[in-house]
């Protein structure tokens, strides 16, 4: 678990008001965007293989280039095996 996983679930627990579980939300966002995930990849009869975010579905992998963040949403891109 990193650190902004730890600090949102401290506040999750010790933040009560309506306000301040909207700012907690907004948070819980970040962290998900920063949390990288697998790019999906689209099963094409071509020589390579292009990879798509798996939140919005914009390229993140072409035959020239990998892209470590979606350049349309900010999503984080895990590209280990």
């Amino acid at each position: 678990m990193n650190k902004y996983i730890k600090a949102l679930d401290y506040l999750k627990k010790h933040l009560d008001s309506k306000h301040d579980l909207k700012k907690v939300k907004v948070l819980q966002e970040l962290v998900d965007k920063a949390t990288p995930k697998k790019a999906k990849p689209m099963y094409l009869p071509l020589v390579f293989t292009p990879y798509r975010c798996p939140c919005c579905g914009t390229l993140v992998r072409s035959e020239i280039e990998k892209f470590n963040y979606c350049h349309n949403c900010g999503q984080a891109i895990d590209w280990s095996e």
